[in-house]
């Protein structure tokens, strides 16, 4: 006897059980995005940077991820405008690991919020090699965040113990979690 023939009694009774009310919730026990841990960045975070030039890099940069995360326009035109001047006068644009990313602010003169939050992922990843690379026993504490999600490699640094992701704002701010 074939095994259709002796599955059919049982699919013929199971089709016939009345399917679930359309009014019912359904509960999702699968997080919608990916998310960091409860003590992950007391675990991963670290200072930079080892020079005062390197300190004033982090806190420009900073200042713009955090106008992008906070769906900032103005603070976004703020923040590249401070990092232009500060890539005008600081001898870090000549590091090679910085290369990407003074190249990349030069261009932004005229860019709108969404137009750089599509653009920052390989600038973004510049200061995150150097600040990895410059760490230090002093300095602003911070951490690495990821969103697989965002443009590749879609990795910034923060201050803060929640996600804030810069390349979405408010459409998913919380959307990553923290890496070493």
């Amino acid at each position: 006897m074939p095994i259709f023939q002796l599955l059919l009694p049982i699919l013929s009774i199971s089709c016939q059980s009345d399917p679930p009310p359309i009014d019912k919730n359904v509960v999702i026990t699968v997080p919608k995005h990916v998310s960091s841990q409860d003590g992950d960045f007391e675990k991963m975070s670290f200072r930079c940077c080892d020079t005062p030039q390197g300190s004033q890099l982090v806190e420009h940069y900073l200042e713009l991820t955090q106008a992008l995360a906070s769906d900032d326009d103005q603070g976004t035109q703020k923040a590249i405008a401070a990092l232009q001047s500060f890539g005008q006068t600081s001898s870090l644009k000549d590091d090679p690991t910085l290369q990407p990313f003074f190249s990349a602010v030069s261009q932004w003169g005229n860019i709108t919020r969404t137009s750089l939050q599509q653009e920052l992922a390989e600038p973004s990843l510049a200061v995150v090699n150097y600040a990895t690379k410059h760490s230090s026993s002093e300095g602003t504490e911070i951490i690495v965040a990821f969103c697989p999600m965002a443009p590749p490699p879609g990795r910034w640094l923060q201050t803060e113990n929640v996600i804030s992701n810069p390349y979405y704002g408010s459409e998913m701010l919380t959307c990553g979690r923290f890496v070493k």
